[in-house]
C-alpha cells in the first residue's frame, strides 16, 4: 500500500517536476530577499519572517535531497523499459 501511494506521489510530482523546481526556486530567493530585509514586509512579526525563510529552506532540501532523486531514480527504468518496448523486431 505504501509502495503504491509512493509511486502515485512520484508520478505527481514527475508531470510538475518544472513548476515546482521554479516555485521551490522563486520562494527561496524570496525567503532570502525577507530575511536580509532587502523586502519590507509591513508589520509582521519576526517569528513569521524567519519561519517563511526557514520553511523554503526545508522545502528545498526535502525538494532536492529526497524527492527530486527518487523520481529520477524511478524515472531510469522507465526510460529504458519504454525503449525496449519500441525497438523495432527484427
Amino acid at each position: 500500500m505504501i509502495e503504491k501511494s509512493l509511486t502515485r506521489t512520484a508520478e505527481l510530482f514527475d508531470r510538475h517536476d518544472r513548476a515546482i523546481t521554479i516555485g521551490a526556486a522563486l520562494w527561496f530567493w524570496a525567503g532570502i530577499a525577507v530575511y536580509a530585509r532587502f523586502i519590507e514586509l509591513p508589520d509582521i512579526p519576526r517569528l513569521v519572517r524567519d519561519g517563511f525563510f526557514w520553511a523554503s529552506v526545508a522545502v528545498n532540501a526535502i525538494w532536492w535531497a529526497a524527492l527530486k532523486p527518487a523520481i529520477e531514480k524511478r524515472r531510469k527504468p522507465n526510460a529504458s523499459k519504454d525503449a525496449i518496448a519500441k525497438t523495432p523486431d527484427a
